[in-house]
């Protein structure tokens, strides 16, 4: 399997499993928990780090989502999904 096939075929996974009533619930859990609605920001850099770990967690997923096929093409050429 190439590098875009595999690209692909995890996008379809992505959408599957969140396309879903429960993955759309569980999706906007996940927003709110990662700090996606918020500044992950407190006075404690480690706690502060720590939040924006969980954000981009959430900004992964999201993208997975909405990648149009040639982002998602261009990001398998580059080695992404290798």
């Amino acid at each position: 399997m190439t590098g875009e096939e595999k690209a692909e075929q995890l996008q379809r996974d992505y959408k599957a499993v969140f396309g879903t009533e429960a993955g759309k619930r569980v999706l906007e859990d996940l927003k709110r928990w990662c700090h996606v609605l918020w500044p992950s920001f407190t006075g404690d850099p480690y706690e502060t780090v720590f939040n924006e770990g969980k954000r981009a967690v959430y900004l992964h997923i999201q993208s997975m989502l909405e990648l149009d096929v040639e982002e998602l093409r261009k990001l398998a050429k580059e080695g992404y999904y290798e």
